[in-house]
């Protein structure tokens, strides 16, 4: 019963800090546009987010497996996440904002501890049911700060949403100081390098890592960044866009549930991957292609079966034949592995459509949709669920 209870309060603590993490988000552009912040600035605000994720998960990760207590870097973690948002509140401007998402960045770099973390507090459960769960909870965090931005943005303003982001994050690391301290096999200072060049050898991660770039690199070109803008083309209402956020991460938090339950053991990875791939490129080739906003809604719900079952299932095969001692560095570099395709894809997305046409860009997304299906097929084995 009290390991339940710990369970239920850290699942609350990741809903907080990824709501802390994103209530913002979906005004951040308008309102740094509003204020007179050039376009050029405002990119290099919104990637360094992911920039300073991708440098800084690897080296945190060998820094846990060396000796670091992930407790600790939990707690740290949701503090930076509530400082983030303080520094948006105090300095509203492209300035205060770069150094805000430089706090996030980092804030989010610590997720690896929350993951191994939870790995831990339910060591006798599967790692794909574990997964399922936080990937669950992370999408609930956003989703639930999506929810409010859309409703009370122009009732607060960005400085309400960003001293919202404030409050969920204090809490959440207040609430962080109750769980227990476990301890974790540590590495020493030389075996943490050995233990990084043995993950780049690992072949299960490496591919699991390929995949993931290739599925949160299309996520973050189509579904959070040029889908947005397909919706603005068929000059849906006002309320759309929102809604359409809503939709896409209701169906991540629905599919993500699904991932932790037992009906999902009742198929291969494989074939639930093959599947996911197929879906993941329909979607990309119907969006441009829709003109009505309806049916747009309906497309919504393919993504969130990448971010609830496809993600869930390579995060846990990343890491299925890691020994413990390895375990924060090769979640790292599975990690630092995703957030480059985070940042690659919309850049490579937005010349296509620059250079070409919307369309384009959307069929070229799904052609590399199409070769993340192409490699799981040919290098993908079989894996027990239980791993």
């Amino acid at each position: 019963m009290k390991n339940k209870h710990q369970i239920i309060k850290f699942i609350i603590i990741i809903i907080l800090f990824w709501f802390a993490q994103y209530v913002y988000v979906p005004y951040q552009t308008p309102f740094l546009a509003a204020i007179n912040v050039a376009s050029s600035f405002i990119g290099i605000v919104v990637g360094a987010y992911g920039f300073s994720q991708m440098l800084l998960r690897i080296p945190l990760g060998m820094l846990a497996d060396w000796h670091l207590n992930h407790k600790l870097l939990i707690t740290l973690g949701t503090l930076l996440a509530g400082l983030a948002s303080i520094m948006r509140v105090l300095f509203p401007s492209g300035i205060g904002f770069l150094l805000g998402n430089i706090f996030s960045g980092i804030a989010s770099s610590t997720w690896l501890s929350f993951m191994v973390y939870f790995l831990k507090l339910r060591s006798d459960v599967s790692k794909v049911e574990n997964m399922g769960i936080l990937v669950m909870a992370n999408n609930l965090g956003m989703l639930l700060g999506f929810v409010i931005s859309s409703l009370f943005y122009e009732k607060i303003a960005m400085k309400g949403l960003c001293i919202l982001g404030v409050l969920a994050g204090i809490l959440a690391c207040i609430m962080t100081i109750t769980l227990p301290t476990f301890q974790f096999s540590y590495s020493s200072g030389k075996n943490s390098f050995i233990n990084l060049i043995n993950v780049f050898k690992n072949k299960t991660l490496l591919i699991c890592g390929v995949l993931a770039f290739i599925q949160q690199g299309i996520q973050m070109a189509t579904t959070m960044s040029f889908t947005s803008q397909v919706i603005k083309e068929i000059n849906a209402p006002s309320y759309a866009e929102g809604l359409s956020s809503i939709i896409y991460m209701c169906s991540a938090v629905l599919f993500a549930r699904i991932t932790s339950s037992k009906y999902i053991a009742k198929f291969s990875d494989r074939s639930i991957l093959i599947v996911s791939y197929i879906l993941l490129a329909l979607y990309c080739f119907a969006i441009p292609l829709a003109r009505q906003i309806y049916l747009i809604y309906l497309l919504q719900v393919i993504p969130g079966v990448g971010t609830g079952i496809l993600f869930a299932i390579l995060n846990a095969a990343a890491i299925s034949n890691v020994p413990q001692k390895a375990l924060s560095t090769a979640t790292g570099v599975f990690q630092s592995i995703y957030a480059l395709g985070m940042t690659l894809f919309p850049i490579f997305a937005g010349q296509l459509r620059a250079q070409y046409s919307m369309t384009i860009s959307f069929i070229v997304m799904g052609i590399l949709a199409l070769m993340g299906n192409c490699i799981v097929i040919i290098f993908w084995q079989k894996k027990s669920n239980n791993n």
